[in-house]
């Protein structure tokens, strides 16, 4: 039986071999990677909401890191020692510099020759603190013994110093090393008191003995700013910020045409068109409508109406609002359905947005609602609270649905 994989992927980072677009980022990146592997490092503080690609870009900087991305520049001067360490919920900022450094000891074995010192040292850390577990406001080792947060703090920094100064101090300049260090998920992590005063004084420490060969990618959501200025106002100078939006139309069609390519089928113009009004150029929208499309397509070319029929279901295939809005939407709307007025502004604003996801202003409104003006306010003050309801930031008194796969979601429910 010959089985047709699905090219898109909803829901996961997309491989740096598929990537596309993101051009300006991809450089900024390439540059900040090259000037470390010549000992001159930059920090890059990559910045989004969720779904924006954040993980993706943080997969091709590992890439470009290792010398395994087209170049858009130039490439490093050597391939960097790369960690790529992903936060899990709520871990200790302490165990997640424990697996960095775990990672760390794992890459700097196909280096053992030059670095044997570092090594040794990596080798004595992970044996005192891999099995560290939280115990109340200590941390208990694999032994029983009870230890401050401070106490891994020291030996971390001890630790990743010495590393440092291994792979940059070679006899022969040529086998000279910088190394990267990748934290995805960052706002994810439980805490970040002596975070950021961690990783300043490591840097400092270092700079001051003309050791220029650390760079730090810090990935997370916007409020990772505020959580790292806490601890230490000025570590957020030493960081380049990549601020990712939506994608460009340009960068969103170039996704598109790469992902279909090699897969045995093509698209319309007029597909694309509509991929990209339901997706409003959002990565992970992108890929969840494109996978829908080629699920219910049955021909070689992707056509509007494969679009339409991907976006609401099939009798084989639930569609893209309906998985949709069992993970993400219905949940929304859980916490205000029992509010006869919320629902009524939903249905109202969903039905007025129309097909080009318009803008829609209170007057308009207020035309439809079965209630008085002061009840209105009182619901769209709700709405926008609970960030179901946005306002036009250009005119005065103008709402729509947070989301154009959202206004779709609420169309269909009063259907």
């Amino acid at each position: 039986m010959y089985i047709i994989i699905n090219p898109f992927k909803p829901g996961l980072p997309v491989p740096p071999g598929t990537f596309a677009g993101r051009i300006n980022e991809l450089k900024l990146l390439e540059r900040a990677i090259i000037q470390t592997s010549y000992f001159s490092p930059q920090n890059i503080l990559i910045i989004g909401e969720r779904g924006i690609g954040k993980t993706s870009v943080a997969y091709v900087s590992k890439a470009i890191a290792q010398d395994n991305f087209i170049s858009l520049v130039d490439k490093p001067q050597n391939p960097l020692i790369t960690i790529f360490v992903s936060v899990q919920k709520n871990t200790p900022s302490v165990i997640v510099l424990t697996r960095i450094i775990e990672e760390l000891e794992e890459k700097l074995g196909q280096y053992s020759s030059l670095i044997t010192s570092a090594v040794g040292l990596l080798n004595a850390f992970i044996k005192k603190f891999k099995s560290v577990n939280v115990k109340g406001v200590q941390f208990e080792l694999g032994d029983g013994s009870l230890v401050t947060e401070q106490e891994i703090y020291y030996e971390a920094k001890k630790t990743l110093r010495r590393c440092a100064e291994g792979c940059f101090n070679q006899q022969d300049i040529h086998q000279r090393r910088s190394i990267c260090i990748i934290i995805d998920e960052l706002d994810r992590m439980k805490d970040f008191d002596s975070f950021s005063s961690f990783w300043k004084s490591l840097q400092e420490t270092l700079a001051a003995d003309n050791i220029n060969n650390l760079m730090l990618i810090m990935v997370g959501m916007p409020e990772i700013r505020e959580l790292l200025a806490n601890d230490h106002e000025s570590f957020l100078r030493t960081f380049t910020p990549i601020i990712l939006d939506r994608m460009t139309e340009s960068d969103a069609r170039e996704v598109i045409s790469k992902v279909l390519f090699n897969s045995g089928k093509t698209n319309t113009n007029e597909a694309v068109e509509k991929i990209l009004l339901y997706s409003e150029r959002f990565p992970h929208l992108i890929q969840e409508l494109g996978y829908s499309a080629y699920e219910v397509c049955s021909g070689d070319q992707i056509v509007e109406t494969d679009i339409e029929r991907g976006l609401h279901g099939t009798d084989n295939y639930l569609g893209s609002v309906k998985r949709l809005g069992e993970l993400f939407f219905s949940r929304m709307y859980d916490e205000v359905k029992k509010s006869s007025n919320f629902k009524e502004v939903l249905k109202i604003v969903a039905n007025k947005s129309g097909e080009n996801y318009n803008w829609v202003t209170r007057q308009e409104i207020l035309k439809d609602f079965s209630l008085k003006k002061t009840s209105l306010d009182s619901a769209i003050r709700t709405l926008k609270d609970k960030k179901m309801l946005i306002k036009n930031p250009d005119a005065e008194g103008e709402y729509r649905l947070f989301s154009k796969m959202f206004q779709v979601f609420i169309g269909k429910l009063f259907d």
